[in-house]
């Protein structure tokens, strides 16, 4: 009873972590970096309250971004929907690079959801000033996912 309680207690904690390391973007991310954050924080989407993980994505978003799927309410409401839903709370996800230049890079994204099915998009990530190397990574653009045989995910 007692090992059961604290392992209880291991897991809360873990969760509430990963979701605190995540709260806020850092200028000094990888593109891959800023998806990865954004994953984790849709993979426990409700903890520590609701839609958490979908504000924490929302703060990774770059301004053109929000414009075409703000505001925040709006944001909510489209990761719920059909093509994103699958984010919040999936099992997995892998993220792997397929195109990098100094200012925008593009990424496979394949998640694991709880029926074991397995879908992938294609997650665009750009400097917030295209101009600044040292500029941060912010997201862009995530497509409608298509159906993925991966089975290493």
């Amino acid at each position: 009873m007692q090992a059961a309680s604290i392992s209880l207690i291991l897991m809360a904690v873990n969760l509430l972590t990963l979701a605190s390391e995540t709260r806020q973007p850092e200028p000094t991310m990888t593109a891959q970096s800023v998806i990865e954050a954004q994953l984790k924080a849709l993979q426990a989407n409700d903890i520590p309250e609701q839609n958490h993980g979908i504000r924490v994505a929302w703060q990774y978003a770059h301004p053109a971004n929000k414009e075409n799927t703000g505001p925040l309410e709006r944001f909510i409401r489209m990761l719920h929907s059909p093509a994103y839903k699958p984010l919040l709370n999936h099992e997995y996800h892998r993220v792997r690079p397929l195109k990098e230049t100094d200012h925008a890079a593009v990424f496979e994204v394949i998640v694991r959801i709880h029926a074991g099915s397995r879908l992938k998009y294609l997650w665009v990530v750009e400097r917030m000033d295209r101009n600044d190397a040292d500029s941060p990574w912010r997201t862009t653009a995530v497509t409608a996912p298509v159906p993925s045989d991966d089975i290493r995910v």
